[in-house]
Formats: structure tokens, sequence, C-alpha cells
């Protein structure tokens, strides 16, 4: 087995253990310490993807909500920039970042690109797509005047973060 692969499924059970234990500030530096390194071996997109999906989640959760939205911001681009028509799971990806921007931009108190970021993502979906994202959009839209404490808990409760110990602990089986 490749050295490579191995001591990068250790940093993902290091950061899985910060994160166990809600330590997300290292967790945080962690994670950005292995996205340099990945970016430095030019790691695949997907990989690349699943380290800045960790950094937004970390960093929304313990409060750095510009920074959260940078890499989010940047995320996009990369979609954006992208030559090629997406595949049905990038462009899953590409709406599960534009509803994290939505969250970020209430959590920032930046009311005044709700309404536009609101149509821009149902703009990308289809219509099955719009009717099931519709009742969360507006779930999400009711806590614009709420804590970001509430507006994360009803993110959790929708199933809008995924960072968890298992699913670092499943990514660093599946790249190791």
């Amino acid at each position: 087995m490749d050295a490579k692969p191995n001591t990068f499924a250790k940093a993902l059970e290091e950061i899985a253990s910060l994160l166990k234990r809600r330590q997300y500030e290292p967790a945080v530096q962690a994670i950005h310490v292995l996205s340099q390194a990945a970016m430095r071996q030019n790691i695949q997109l997907i990989l690349q993807r699943y380290l800045a999906e960790l950094s937004m989640e970390s960093l929304e959760l313990c409060g750095q909500l510009n920074t959260a939205l940078d890499i989010c911001e940047h995320s996009l681009a990369q979609y954006t920039d992208a030559p090629d028509e997406l595949s049905a799971e990038a462009q899953k990806d590409l709406i599960a970042l534009e509803m994290r921007k939505l969250c970020l931009l209430i959590k920032l108190d930046m009311r005044n690109q709700l309404s536009t970021q609101n149509k821009h993502l149902l703009s990308l979906c289809n219509a099955q797509q719009q009717t099931s994202l519709q009742p969360v959009i507006n779930r999400i839209n009711r806590y614009s005047s709420a804590s970001s404490g509430r507006l994360t808990q009803e993110q959790q409760s929708l199933g809008l973060f995924h960072l968890s110990d298992q699913l670092v602990r499943e990514g660093a089986k599946a790249f190791s």
C-alpha cells in the first residue's frame, strides 16, 4: 500500500478525533494543512471538495462564518469555471453548496442578498428538486431573524450538516 494514502488516512483519523471532541478550531487547522498538501500533490477534485466541505462545516460550527462563506464561494467558482456540463452528482453538490451559502448569508445578516440567492438556488433545480427543496428553503428563510445557533439547529435537523467523525473515518477508509 502506498505511504501517501496511509498518511492521509491517519491525518483524517486525527481530524475525526478532534471533531468527536468538538474541537472545531484545531480540526480546521488540521484540515487546512491537509488541503494544502492535497493541492501540492495535485489530488483529485473530489478529494479537494471533501476537504472543503469539512472545512466549511467546521468553520461554520466554530463561528468563523466569513471564512466559511469565502470557501463556499471558492467552491462554487470551481463549478462555474467547469468547461463541461455537470454530472448529476456534481449538480447535486452545486445545489448543496448554494444551500450552504444561503444559510451563511442568513447567519451573516446579509438579508439584501437572500432573495437573489433563493431565486438562483431554485433556478439550478429541476422541477422535482424544486418541489422537494422549496419547503426546506422556506424553513431556512423563516430563521432569517433568529439567532445563528437556532439556524444551525434547524440545519442539523434538516440534515444539511454532514460533518461527523463517522463521515471523516469513512473518508479515511475510502482514501487509504
